[in-house]
């Protein structure tokens, strides 16, 4: 069985460098703790936090 779940990770971070005379993104770069993982229901967040996933 399949379905959208909605959540969120509550520890991470970033980076990103901009090109302020072009007005373009030059580089964007992402870290997210995935033992984070936050939907508001524990079981589920455990599920989600074995090896089937993360």
């Amino acid at each position: 069985m399949v379905s959208n779940t909605k959540g969120n990770f509550t520890t991470f971070s970033g980076t990103f460098d901009y090109d302020i005379e072009t007005q373009m993104l030059t580089a964007i770069q992402g870290t997210i703790e995935t033992d984070s993982i936050d939907t508001n229901n524990e079981k589920r967040d455990l599920h989600l936090k074995n090896e089937d996933f993360f």
